[in-house]
């Protein structure tokens, strides 16, 4: 495994090894020694804090603390009510402009209108 790793260094900037979830199966744990850096990868609302501490430890232990943690597979429900509270922002910022746009004054161009962004 040294050797293929190192072969792969050789060929480009960035090798990036993908284990199994750690305290699984200790795969992942060796690989450890064969790395630079372990970012930890989190899927919010499914990886639970005490298994991320676990795996914390047991990495450090092996020689190497992680350096920080990447989330994915954000839930959809979570997802959706992020997406939802975006347009809801963006229809109240788009009703001011209106707003304000209706209150200028005819004609008077070039002067500036202020719009609130809350």
């Amino acid at each position: 495994m040294g050797s293929l790793v190192e072969e792969l260094r050789s060929d480009a900037d960035v090798v990036v090894l993908a284990g199994a979830p750690v305290g699984v199966v200790g795969d992942s744990l060796a690989l450890v020694g064969f790395v630079d850096e372990v970012v930890l990868v989190a899927c919010p609302g499914v990886t639970r804090v005490d298994d991320m501490q676990r795996a914390v430890e047991a990495l450090k232990a092996a020689g190497s603390s992680p350096v920080g943690v990447v989330t994915t597979s954000v839930p959809k429900r979570r997802l959706l009510r992020a997406t939802l509270d975006r347009l809801h922002a963006m229809s109240r910022l788009r009703g001011s402009t209106k707003q304000a746009a209706a209150e200028q004054a005819p004609g008077a161009a070039g002067t500036t209108t202020e719009v609130p962004v809350a």
